[in-house]
């Protein structure tokens, strides 16, 4: 029962990975990006503060969140987002 549950966690974590990823895509303008965990802000040429506010809105109309600007002021790293929205989704 236990490695199910843990498989379930799985197809929904990969499932939000997608959807992050195809935010990102689609806020950045550039279909070829491909998101990784360990990707910072500066591997994107457009993530700069403004890119930041478009991010974070663009993530709250995909999952239908309330993002706190204190909270994810400090995300820099595409795990940052990942992590937060396997915990909040």
């Amino acid at each position: 029962m236990e490695a199910e549950k843990s498989s379930v966690l799985s197809d929904k974590n990969q499932r939000i990975k997608e959807r992050l990823n195809k935010v990102f895509q689609e806020t950045f303008k550039d279909p070829t990006i491909q998101i990784r965990e360990d990707m910072f802000s500066l591997e994107i040429e457009d993530w700069d503060s403004f890119g930041h506010l478009m991010l974070m809105h663009a993530i709250e109309e995909e999952f239908k969140l309330d993002l706190d600007l204190v909270d994810t002021r400090h995300m820099v790293q595409v795990g940052d987002f990942l992590n937060y929205l396997y915990e909040h989704c």
